[in-house]
């Protein structure tokens, strides 16, 4: 069961205050995501610019990390700038 403010936009308004946080102590802010609906959502914000979008590329990175992660979803990789 989701809990009842599933899908209101909670998760965005953290990660934006995360990287404006982490930004103003000079610190670089990313975050690698495979979700489409958090894709969708942060190619709307100005402040977040995609970096990479793919798979992963090393086959001996991927037969590592099959255990733990899915090797055939894109994932893209997302930066925060305070404009």
């Amino acid at each position: 069961m989701l809990p009842d403010y599933q899908g209101i936009g909670l998760g965005g308004i953290i990660l934006d205050y995360c990287g404006k946080y982490f930004t103003k102590k000079e610190f670089k802010f990313g975050i690698t995501t495979s979700q489409p609906s958090l894709n969708f959502a942060l190619k709307r914000k100005k402040n977040w610019n995609l970096i990479r979008v793919g798979r992963m590329k090393n086959k001996n990175d991927i037969a590592a990390l099959k255990k733990r992660a899915s090797s055939n979803r894109i994932t893209t990789s997302w930066f925060y700038q305070d404009k």
